[in-house]
């Protein structure tokens, strides 16, 4: 048996005896099996029930990372693979309205989304890769640990405070959505215009009834009469004299602005509030050396052999010898390896070890879970 193969059986909860006594044998002439990856050695120490420190719960965790990307494939093959991620934005244009007796604002709400797309290693305004013991994940979610639950905890942990997408299509793509969802406390539909960086595409006009051939839009096109009564921009009778505005607009109101643009809309989004962030999938990357990090060029290398010797030191920046990925809004989990592929199967058991060394990890067990020899 080679050394990935070796390390790959006890990621999958696989000991049996004649693995058990090699083992075994291994450890006379090194008692810290550092032909194992961290998390290869806790999965032994918990199979053998030699019992799991917190020093050792802490190694392996460390080499365990999640990745915003749906490509384990390439991850496996040494490849800079893409990753994918939203946040969810409200921000408010604010307008002011002038009339003969007075004035008073009106606001324009949005909801948007700053998706990114980018290389791992590379510039990433939001949060494309974390170790799993960042996660806030909850005691009652640690037994079992689920891949809904990591999905979860991930999107927490990651939502930031503001708006952190940018327009870019350099070091990574950067585009935002906008739409109008509220104009005071009436809800509109639309427009939608989708901005990416050097290109613009409306995706959805609203109550227009066809797209506007211009970047800007007039936002009380997006008022019905009714709406416009309710917010007391309707006139009695007639029509208005612009052909570019609603016929039912007064002529009393004077508006700071009739038209919205780009600029306005980004200024706006940095300015607004994170209400969200998704990613569509995750990877959870098991049996990773304890040096390797996601994206990093130098460690984007199999330093496996194919016949590489059991006996041999672990490589400290190997790449991950597992995959798992995980879905949004699927219970379905699929399990990569070098030259296979899963749904459903093989991934039990190292949830089960993950999820008792985070415990550990929390300091949720109790202390006849750790090896106090260790």
């Amino acid at each position: 048996m080679n050394q990935r193969e070796l390390n790959s059986q006890l990621i999958h909860g696989l000991l049996d005896q004649e693995l058990s006594q090699q083992l075994r044998l291994l450890e006379t002439s090194d008692p810290e099996l550092r032909c194992l990856s961290p998390l290869a050695r806790a999965a032994y120490r918990f199979l053998s029930g030699a019992g799991l420190s917190r020093a050792l719960a802490e190694q392996a965790l460390a080499a365990t990372v999640l990745i915003a990307s749906d490509d384990a494939e390439g991850l496996l093959a040494g490849e800079i693979i893409c990753t994918a991620e939203q946040e969810e934005v409200v921000h408010l244009i604010p307008i002011e309205l002038h009339t003969k007796n007075g004035h008073r604002r009106l606001d324009l709400g949005f909801t948007s989304c700053g998706a990114v797309q980018g290389l791992l290693g590379g510039e990433a305004p939001l949060t494309p890769w974390l170790r799993l013991d960042y996660l806030p994940l909850q005691p009652d979610e640690l037994a079992p640990l689920e891949g809904a639950s990591i999905l979860a905890a991930y999107q927490r942990q990651a939502r930031q405070q503001t708006p952190a997408c940018y327009l870019c299509d350099t070091d990574f793509i950067g585009s935002i959505t906008y739409t109008l969802s509220r104009i005071g406390d009436q809800h509109v539909h639309g427009p939608c215009l989708c901005d990416q960086k050097n290109s613009r595409e409306w995706l959805d006009a609203g109550l227009l009834d066809e797209l506007p051939d211009a970047d800007r839009f007039c936002w009380l096109q997006q008022l019905t009469r009714p709406q416009a009564e309710v917010l007391g921009l309707a006139r009695d009778r007639g029509r208005h004299h612009s052909s570019e505005l609603p016929q039912w607009l007064s002529d009393q109101i004077e508006f700071s602005k009739l038209w919205i643009d780009p600029d306005d809309l980004y200024d706006s989004y940095s300015k607004g509030k994170v209400t969200g962030y998704t990613v569509d999938q995750l990877l959870l990357c098991l049996g990773a050396g304890p040096e390797w990090i996601p994206g990093d060029l130098e460690s984007q290398v199999d330093e496996l052999a194919a016949d590489q010797d059991c006996t041999q030191v672990f490589p400290a920046a190997q790449l991950p010898l597992l995959v798992l990925s995980f879905v949004q809004g699927s219970s379905r989990v699929f399990s990569f390896s070098q030259g296979s592929f899963c749904e459903n199967t093989d991934f039990e058991f190292s949830l089960a070890l993950l999820g008792t060394l985070l415990q550990i990890h929390h300091g949720q067990l109790p202390e006849y879970h750790q090896d106090q020899n260790q």
